[in-house]
């Protein structure tokens, strides 16, 4: 039904948005281009189409008014280039369209998909659907009560938006979802609790700086070439390990992060990722070149991070074409050690993906490390005994691999092919001295050896002596 002018119901009149033949209810639209006031009953909940809620869609400014039971309306959809205002409180259990104009929020508008008035089925979810320059003035939105009650965030079209009263005041949704060219910017913390917190299909979600997206329940999509967070993202986890993604990026760029077998401590902790622009940070031992323009921020801003087993990097030509390794500094000006030998790999968007092994612990509160793409010389750059803490050399015939660096006293050493049983490991500090019971050796297969350095052994540097066929190699370990 349409109405050419005001829908006015009197104090004792009672206006039901739907028609019952015998105990089936069909729920019928309405679409105003003029004035609602309402001082008796209405019942606008039984619609269970989004062609049958109610439309204020005149060419002239609209009111909601009146003193009288507004109930629940499945769906409102806002369609007025002069705008709407709402004057009375409204419940919406379904979907709030915001297609046209300024939705100046007035009374207050609570989405909750438990509270459904007549309708006996239930609602998966209560959603806003946002498009273009349409916008809520006024107060911000709010999330029902009721247990169970959810909001999921649509952002649609082709121009940009900037958030506004679709956002409740608690700053928590369940699920936020852009299918917009035009991009979608966020002014300010926002937590997202849903099991699928994250739906990333078209458009970039700007997110300014100091603030986060934090996804508190599960894992983040992946995102794509298209549409991905330029801004910082943190996710929740347990003592149980799990794989998460941060869909980051910058410069209109993806460049995700991707952590597996994270866990923490115990309890919950939150692991933030975020990307700053800057060249600044010398080479390690091994590294011919960092990435130009680009350091990814890993902070521990909840919780105790108990360990992840490898942290993996999307990166393009801007960064390097020809990174292999995944490098770490705890100064975003410092030293950037490798993280171990990766696997380059096809990635999301065509990007390239590189991968390091892990660090562990770090306590709350801590930063994780400045993480940056990398290229190796050859093999590993080592000192060899000649050349002692003169010069650094490609080792060619006895290939041996020493990571992370820096650690926090585990390191892995692969010692290459056709290796004999005979290898021996020992530690001295910079000054020459061999330190006595200061690393613990496991080996793990043929070429592999896990060692332990000594929980008394105090942060710094050290030379870790490899001796392969009865030839010494060292190499500069750093201890965190």
């Amino acid at each position: 039904m349409q109405v050419n002018g005001d829908l006015a119901v009197n104090s004792s009149g009672v206006f039901n948005s739907f028609v019952r033949i015998g105990s089936t209810y069909t729920g019928k639209s309405l679409t105003l281009l003029g004035n609602l006031v309402n001082d008796g009953i209405i019942d606008l909940s039984i619609n269970d189409s989004a062609t049958k809620g109610l439309t204020m869609s005149g060419n002239q400014p609209q009111n909601i008014s009146g003193m009288g039971n507004f109930g629940v309306i499945s769906y409102l959809n806002i369609n007025n280039a002069q705008g709407v205002t709402s004057l009375v409180p409204l419940g919406i259990s379904r979907t709030l369209f915001l297609t046209n104009g300024i939705l100046d929020n007035q009374g207050g508008i609570t989405l909750n998909n438990k509270s459904t008035g007549s309708f006996t089925g239930s609602i998966a979810s209560g959603q806003i659907n946002r498009y273009g320059a349409s916008f809520i003035a006024g107060d911000s939105v709010q999330l029902g009560t009721s247990s169970g009650a959810t909001l999921i965030l649509n952002y649609l079209g082709n121009a940009a938006i900037t958030e506004s009263g679709e956002v409740p005041i608690t700053r928590t949704i369940h699920q936020l979802s852009i299918n917009n060219s035009g991009g979608l910017t966020i002014n300010d913390d926002l937590r997202l609790v849903g099991s699928n917190p994250l739906n990333l299909i078209n458009g970039i979600v700007t997110v300014l700086s100091g603030k986060t997206i934090t996804c508190t329940n599960a894992g983040a999509a992946t995102g794509n070439a298209n549409s991905f967070i330029d801004g910082a993202v943190a996710v929740s986890f347990g003592a149980t390990a799990v794989n998460r993604v941060f869909p980051i990026g910058s410069s209109g760029k993806n460049r995700k992060v991707s952590v597996n077998g994270l866990k923490a401590i115990s309890g919950t902790a939150n692991l933030r990722f975020s990307i700053a622009h800057d060249n600044t940070g010398t080479t390690g031992v091994g590294l011919a070149s960092l990435a130009p323009q680009r350091r990814w921020v890993g902070e521990i801003t909840s919780g105790q991070l108990g360990n992840f087993t490898n942290i993996n990097i999307d990166f393009g030509t801007d960064d390097g074409s020809d990174c292999d390794r995944v490098a770490v500094a705890t100064e975003i000006d410092g030293i950037y050690n490798s993280l171990g030998a990766a696997t380059a790999t096809t990635a999301v968007s065509g990007n390239t993906n590189v991968g390091g092994i892990g660090m562990a612990p770090v306590m709350a509160n801590t930063l994780l490390g400045y993480f940056t793409v990398a290229k190796m010389e050859g093999v590993l750059s080592l000192i060899t005994s000649n050349d002692m803490l003169k010069s650094k050399k490609v080792l060619k015939r006895n290939e041996i691999e020493v990571y992370p660096i820096p650690s926090y006293g585990n390191l892995k050493v692969v010692v290459g092919k056709g290796t004999s049983s005979n290898v021996e490991f020992s530690l001295v500090d910079t000054s020459s001295k061999k330190l006595t019971n200061a690393v613990s050796v496991t080996r793990t297969d043929k070429q592999t050896y896990d060692l332990q350095l000594s929980p008394s052994l105090p942060a710094g540097t050290y030379i870790l002596s490899v001796q392969k066929d009865n030839v010494p190699n060292f190499v500069k370990v750093v201890k965190l």
